[in-house]
């Protein structure tokens, strides 16, 4: 997957609604965590996606977090591992992966193929979960 493609549609909300799928990435400034913690809760409401992929640790433990989250997950919470997937009972499912930064790819720690998989991945349970959806009745 191109890094750059994958930035551009981060924050779009009409790809996220299609897609049932919420891509996350957070800086590491505890302020702006905070201040994006609002806006993030409110996209969730908004666009009420399936899937939820976390780019890094950071991200992984935020979303966590989140209320309409949290409180389904086990304790201790899941721990952040590369195309590590969690399923909550409400059906959504939290899917991590390592962030693409500079450091990350060009160390290898993440490779193009590894970020494909990832993707790969979150479209198969995208679909899944599309496919198990009861049919609306068409009048």
């Amino acid at each position: 997957m191109n890094m750059k493609k994958l930035e551009r549609g981060a924050g779009d909300a009409s790809n996220v609604a299609r897609l049932n799928r919420l891509i996350i990435s957070c800086k590491s400034c505890p302020r702006l965590v905070s201040h994006c913690q609002k806006f993030l809760t409110a996209t969730l409401g908004l666009c009420q996606p399936r899937v939820i992929v976390s780019l890094g640790k950071l991200a992984w433990d935020q979303t966590c977090r989140l209320p309409g989250i949290s409180q389904y997950l086990s304790t201790p919470r899941p721990k952040f591992s590369h195309a590590g997937e969690v399923r909550l009972e409400t059906g959504l499912w939290l899917v991590g992966s390592y962030h693409p930064s500079q450091q990350n790819t060009f160390t290898g720690r993440l490779t193009e193929p590894m970020l494909d998989n990832v993707f790969a991945r979150v479209a198969e349970l995208a679909e899944l979960l599309n496919s198990s959806r009861p049919a609306k009745n068409k009048k």
